[in-house]
This record gives structure tokens, C-alpha cells and sequence, in this order.
């Protein structure tokens, strides 16, 4: 009898032990599970937050998005014209729409100095350049600054663009700029537009002339959604479309 029992007792310890497995296995499960619910909530409240602060930018801009054309993120940002940020470089917006990459400064600069103390500024705000998305050529992000911590995007132009290269500081992540602008580029966001595209509007943009109707110089600028007229790069002639 005791060795049945001892036997018994050896089998139940071994079921007992494969159940705190389970159970140890369902409670890592679980947490696991929670853990990667939480990170997703986090992740919608930023990408819920970056919206509403391009929204909020957009309403102030200087400038007017085009008919049908979309924001895709802005962000705080500073033109590095040298390649690296320097005291007088402007400060801004960097907006990416479904067809555009524009930087607007908006900063506040001194106008008055008693001893060297700022006693009176003023707000600069203005578009200091546009570049259609269609002639990004290639984008690339680094880290810059005190423990890396600082996120810079680099813009390679086609050479229809005024701006062969550009260099932003940027206050998001580089390489969430890059995948944003690529696909922009691509058109990716044309396909989850929650308002689609105007079919008008669209084939206005395929049926847009080639050639200037008064000087016959060919008309090479990217022609965007919601453009109403051109400018000919030869004679000035507006050019409806």
C-alpha cells in the first residue's frame, strides 16, 4: 500500500507541476497580450495627437491646401541649410501633404535689444518653399547631437525642383518621415482616403496641356490636383487647365 500511494503521490506532484506550467504559460500569455494592447493605445494617442496638431497648424497656415489634396503629418522643424542647425536658420513647420512638402517659418524674432535683452520680438510667418512630392528622388534620415538624440531628414531632388538638397531637423522621428514621404510618392494615401478623389478634378490634372497654347515651350512642372492655372516658364502666359 505505501508504494502504491508513494506512486500516486509522485504522479500527482508531476500533474500539479505540468498545471503551474499551463497556468504559468496562460499568465504570461495574458500579460503579453495586455502589454501589446497598451502599446497599441499608446501609439494611437500619439498618432491621434500628431493629427490634431497638424490640424491646429493647418488653420494658421499662410498658405491653402489645393482642392482634394490631404495632410498627411507636420512638424516642428528647423531648415539646416548648412547641413546642420545654426543659430540664425528658420524655425517652423515642415508639412507633408499627399502631394506636396512644404516648410513654413513661424517663429517669434527679436526686433529690439537693451543690453543685449530681447525687449521687443515679432512673429515671422511665412511659406519659404513648396516642392511637389513626385520630384522626392530619395530620402534618407540620421541622428545628430548630444547622445544622438537629435532627428534630421535629408531631400534629394529631381532637377525640376528648385532645391537639389534639403536638410531638416525635425522634432518626430526621421524614419517615420521617411516611410511617410515615400509613400506619399508612391500614392499610397490615395487608396485610404475617407473622402475619394474627384473624378473631375482628377482627369482636369491627365488633361492638362503639354505645350504652352501661346508660345509652344513645353510644360514640364508637375501638375497637381487642384491647380486652377500655370505660369509658362518661357513667356509668363497663365495657362488655365
Amino acid at each position: 500500500m505505501p508504494k502504491t500511494l508513494s506512486s500516486r503521490v509522485k504522479r500527482l506532484r508531476s500533474q500539479v507541476k505540468s498545471l503551474e506550467g499551463r497556468v504559468e504559460a496562460a499568465e504570461e500569455n495574458i500579460r503579453g497580450g495586455y502589454d501589446q494592447f497598451s502599446r497599441d493605445v499608446e501609439e494611437l494617442k500619439s498618432q491621434l495627437y500628431k493629427l490634431e496638431w497638424m490640424m491646429t497648424e493647418l488653420s494658421e497656415a499662410s498658405f491653402e491646401l489645393l482642392a482634394t489634396e490631404s495632410g498627411i503629418r507636420a512638424v516642428k522643424a528647423v531648415w539646416a541649410k548648412a547641413g546642420k542647425q545654426e543659430k540664425d536658420d528658420p524655425e517652423g513647420v515642415l508639412y507633408l501633404t499627399d502631394q506636396r512638402i512644404i516648410f513654413e517659418q513661424k517663429e517669434k524674432v527679436t526686433t529690439k535689444k537693451v543690453l543685449f535683452i530681447a525687449t521687443e520680438k515679432k512673429l515671422v510667418q511665412e511659406t519659404l518653399w513648396e516642392v511637389p512630392v513626385v520630384l522626392v528622388e530619395d530620402v534618407k534620415h540620421r541622428k545628430e547631437g548630444f547622445l544622438n538624440k537629435d532627428d534630421y531628414i535629408e531631400l534629394t531632388f529631381s532637377s525640376e525642383a528648385q532645391f537639389d538638397l534639403l536638410h531638416l531637423h525635425i522634432w518626430q522621428r526621421g524614419d517615420e518621415w521617411q516611410a511617410l514621404i515615400q509613400q506619399a510618392k508612391a500614392r499610397e494615401f490615395d487608396n485610404s482616403r475617407a473622402i475619394p478623389i474627384d473624378q473631375e478634378v482628377a482627369e482636369r490634372v491627365r488633361n492638362a496641356p503639354t505645350k504652352c497654347p501661346s508660345c509652344g515651350g513645353a510644360i514640364t512642372q508637375p501638375i497637381l490636383r487642384g491647380m486652377e492655372t500655370i505660369n509658362c516658364e518661357f513667356c509668363g502666359d497663365v495657362i488655365r487647365l
